[in-house]
């Protein structure tokens, strides 16, 4: 088999591998989303989207996953912490033992956690599941694809 041949096999496989996790973590995200009752919920699952990209003279693929910008802004607010100086006191606490009021915030790590934690899977995929079998697999839609543009 020629290098030319086995590299469009090989690009045909990252195609389907990425958007098969592409599928796979908008549906992990939105499900994530509606468990934890995130904020404009509706609009966010809804603008969930991904698509694949390729640059054809490096034949490198990309899987963007497209949602609008407060959806991360929701997650990163959380992780804000408020810094305090060792010289910051609480009279209140430390005399009478009173508690400021504070809301307790509520866990809203919707996207880091289930992306960084999908790419392990895709990693393991890409690796070992480029069979023979595959290979074969790959050749007969390829074939096909030609025989449907002759």
């Amino acid at each position: 088999m020629t290098d030319q041949k086995m590299k469009d096999i090989e690009f045909l496989f990252q195609d389907e591998v990425l958007s098969q996790h592409g599928e796979y973590l908008v549906d992990l995200l939105q499900e994530e989303i509606e468990r934890k009752d995130l904020i404009d919920k509706e609009i966010l699952v809804n603008s969930l989207d991904y698509s694949t990209s390729s640059i054809q003279n490096g034949r490198h693929k990309f899987l963007d996953i497209k949602f609008p910008d407060y959806g991360r802004y929701i997650e990163i607010r959380k992780n804000k912490r408020k810094r305090q100086s060792k010289f910051d006191t609480n009279t209140n606490r430390d005399i009478w033992g009173i508690r400021e009021n504070s809301m307790k915030r509520k866990n809203t790590d919707w996207y880091s956690k289930n992306a960084y934690r999908s790419i392990n899977r895709l990693l393991g995929t890409l690796m070992y599941e480029f069979t023979d079998q595959e290979i074969a697999r790959l050749k007969g839609i390829i074939a096909n694809r030609i025989n449907l543009t002759l």
